[in-house]
């Protein structure tokens, strides 16, 4: 994804909303509690410079998808309409780790290791067990 040209774009012109760190977008025009809803919230960066979010989606029902993603971030040359060179900033995926429905827990770094501490994992689990996990944050 170029995070330039997204800049001012009406590709994501449904209003933004910050939630306790949580940056969020509604699909317009749905009603009844049943909205569409993509967010995100910022982890920070390993020391190999790679970007660590939680997403969450809802496509309307009781769902809320979690995933941890792992992004790359450059600058990049590139061609516009006219074919003159311009920069760019990528956004790209390096690894996306699925959590659970409606998950719960917490995320720490330490260097380039990810730690995830799942306090829920899935719609039926209230029994509060911590399970922890390591990912790696590796470049390609």
């Amino acid at each position: 994804m170029n995070v330039a040209a997204a800049i001012g774009s009406n590709l994501y012109f449904d209003d933004i909303k910050e939630d306790g760190g949580w940056f969020g977008q509604k699909k317009a025009g749905q009603k009844g509690g049943n909205e569409e809803e993509t967010s995100y919230t910022f982890i920070g960066s390993t020391d190999n410079g790679l970007l660590v979010v939680i997403a969450e989606y809802s496509g309307g029902g009781s769902g809320r998808f979690y995933t941890l993603h792992i992004l790359d971030l450059a600058a990049a040359r590139a061609i516009d309409l006219e074919g003159k060179p311009y920069w760019q900033i990528n956004l790209t995926s390096i690894r996306s780790v699925p959590l659970v429905d409606r998950w719960s827990g917490e995320v720490s770094l330490a260097k380039n290791s990810i730690r995830v501490v799942t306090t829920r994992s899935g719609p039926a689990d209230d029994s509060g067990a911590r399970r922890t996990t390591t990912i790696e944050a590796t470049r390609p």
